[in-house]
């Protein structure tokens, strides 16, 4: 089944969310209330985290959502809460709280999502986790790493990257890989290999 992500913590399976979305972060308006300043939806999450209105800078106060909006939120279709976790559980919004405590799911490991944006001289790397995008650092508090591999010939578990790579250039500069991304995408024959790529 084709999902969306709406929001930091809830997926819902793809369907039209337009009238219904967070005036804020346009995530579905799970625990909404709307603005008495500007009568806009607004998701509970929003609600803990804005104190001014974006709009009129008035000190946000609420209303309740009528019952036809609140019927047409919580007959929407999500993914459980630990669909990270495995759950493949797809209920209703208004069913959520109380499908996620009791989801077998709950206490498994989360399947965190890792992304890398490899460069030709240095490289980023994000983990997606808990709903949040973190930087993954280096042992130097650095978001940014050298794209280098350092290979011991007579160590195979020791292997170095970023910046512990590249100080082994001057001793070991055959067992040091870089420039690596210059060669994606074409043939072993034909690439102009970068040094170290016989050796290792």
């Amino acid at each position: 089944m084709e999902t969306v992500i709406v929001s930091g913590e809830i997926e819902a399976v793809k369907q039209n969310i337009d009238n219904i979305r967070c005036s804020y972060c346009l995530a579905i308006g799970f625990e909404a209330k709307r603005t008495r300043c500007c009568n806009r939806l607004i998701c509970g999450s929003c609600i803990k985290e804005w104190k001014r209105c974006e709009r009129c800078n008035e000190l946000l106060e609420f209303k309740s959502l009528n019952m036809k909006m609140e019927k047409e939120i919580n007959k929407k279709l999500v993914k459980c809460l630990n669909f990270k976790r495995g759950c493949d559980e797809i209920i209703k919004l208004s069913d959520l709280r109380e499908h996620y405590e009791k989801c077998k799911m709950k206490d498994a490991p989360s399947r965190d999502i890792i992304g890398i944006d490899l460069g030709t001289t240095n490289s980023l790397g994000f983990v997606y986790k808990d709903g949040k995008l973190l930087p993954i650092m280096t042992k130097y508090n650095e978001r940014l790493k050298p794209s280098a591999v350092f290979f011991d010939k007579n160590n195979v578990d020791r292997v170095l990257v970023g910046k512990d790579a590249l100080a082994e250039q001057e001793e070991n500069p055959e067992s040091v890989v870089i420039s690596t991304k210059r060669v994606i995408g074409k043939q072993y024959s034909k690439a102009e290999r970068p040094r170290g790529w016989n050796q290792n």
